[in-house]
């Protein structure tokens, strides 16, 4: 007999923190989604996925990972009200069942408490652990009457919330439906397009802020999606991470602009965007190396833009990557300046020649006195380095002339000149 009931606790509830399991769950959902229509009441189902735990599990080990799973889920039978119904239906991901709401703000009031008692910090074996939580609220009979619909769209909320930024919640709404068809069509034409070369270089010149002379160029990608027309950078580039294609795309990018440059006049130098995907792989000394040999291009004349954002989470690895790029005579400078965190030790600690100040900071000037002032101390900053300094979203007289009496070396931006075919550079440079 005890057997049995053991057989019947596993066969309904989850080993490691007694929640319902996914069978349960669906068992309860289903006659939660038959009360509520019968008594014309609205059940909310929140979706809930851990944020940055597998970082635990790599680092602390999965017996860590176990016990954060079980203080977890005593976190999530505390924000959920009496008779709710808590249930883990994968590795990290959990559900709520919440009966008896009158509107969907009683279940948004559910997902705020989940997503802050998620964010609480923990001690576990002397271990400060840091996670958080996303949240999907789906409402019955609002977003679908029946389990899988609900399900569904209450996941999709739940995507929003994880590509909004994490640790928050989101309503499901029928517009996201739409965001997801649009990213889902993205993923597909994005994959194709990285197979058949289908993206475009265009080059910005760079401009020295003294003779007023193109000094340089910085490749920019751009894609034109079949179904969905011109695709921002912003947009495709974070789904090009994620499906795993960024180090493929960014070597053809590589590969291509060290070949146009080859052909320009030889005092115009190459700047080319390093993703912070690109940094992590170990094998990006090679394909600058290669991008190199087959051009012909000079190695001084190669510059690669690494972003503060890059540095952050694996510093160690990305500063021998860097050193083996700066010992090939390739230059580094550090992009959007000024936006990250710990940027004056990243200036001490690698080996960066050049820093271009963010266009957040320039589109201000000059009247924006805090703008003013943080351009003027990087300019100071960077000649007391002896680095290069780039302004970068130049788009007035007035704010050329402000970065040119702080010293800056070289400017670029919509004033100076507009990204432009790899033909019309060519012209533009002089041949």
């Amino acid at each position: 007999k005890e057997t049995e009931q053991q057989l019947q606790f596993l066969s309904n509830y989850d080993r490691l923190t007694g929640l319902a399991n996914r069978t349960q769950f669906r068992e309860h959902l289903h006659k939660s989604l038959t009360l509520a229509r019968l008594n014309r009441e609205k059940v909310a189902l929140l979706m809930i996925d851990l944020d940055r735990f597998k970082p635990i599990n790599d680092t602390l080990g999965h017996p860590i990972g176990d016990l954060v799973l079980q203080r977890i889920a005593n976190r999530l039978r505390l924000a959920a009200r009496d008779g709710d119904i808590v249930a883990r239906i994968g590795g990290d991901e959990f559900a709520i069942i919440a009966f008896g709401l009158g509107n969907p703000d009683a279940a948004t009031t559910v997902a705020e408490r989940v997503v802050e008692i998620l964010s609480r910090p923990m001690i576990i074996e002397g271990n400060v652990v840091e996670i958080s939580g996303s949240v999907g609220v789906g409402m019955a009979p609002d977003h679908g009457s029946d389990p899988d619909a609900l399900v569904q769209h209450a996941d999709i909320a739940l995507y929003s919330a994880k590509h909004g930024g994490k640790q928050t919640y989101r309503l499901f709404e029928p517009r996201l439906m739409e965001a997801i068809q649009r990213r889902r069509s993205l993923e597909a034409s994005l994959r194709r397009a990285s197979m058949r070369n289908e993206f475009r270089i265009v080059y910005q010149p760079v401009f020295s802020s003294a003779q007023g002379e193109i000094t340089g160029a910085e490749a920019l990608l751009r894609w034109t999606c079949p179904q969905h027309g011109e695709i921002s950078p912003t947009e495709f580039i974070p789904i090009a991470e994620e499906l795993g294609l960024v180090s493929r795309i960014g070597s053809d990018v590589l590969r291509r602009a060290c070949k146009d440059a080859a052909g320009w006049p030889e005092h115009i130098d190459l700047a080319v965007n390093v993703s912070p995907v690109q940094l992590l792989d170990p094998r990006l000394p090679q394909t600058v190396s290669q991008a190199l040999a087959d051009s012909g291009l000079a190695p001084e004349r190669l510059e690669l833009e690494i972003t503060e954002t890059a540095l952050l989470n694996n510093d160690e690895a990305a500063l021998r990557t860097l050193t083996h790029i700066r010992d090939q005579g390739v230059r580094i400078s550090l992009d959007d300046f000024g936006t990250g965190y710990s940027s004056l030790s990243y200036l001490h600690r690698f080996p960066i020649s050049r820093i271009k100040i963010d266009k957040s900071f320039v589109q201000k000037l000059p009247d924006d006195v805090g703008s003013a002032s943080i351009v003027r101390a990087i300019a100071q900053l960077g000649s007391s380095l002896s680095m290069k300094i780039t302004a970068e979203g130049i788009e007035t007289d007035s704010q050329l002339s402000f970065i040119q009496e702080q010293g800056c070396d070289e400017v670029q931006g919509f004033l100076t000149g507009r990204p432009i075919a790899p033909a019309d550079f060519l012209l533009l440079a002089g041949r």
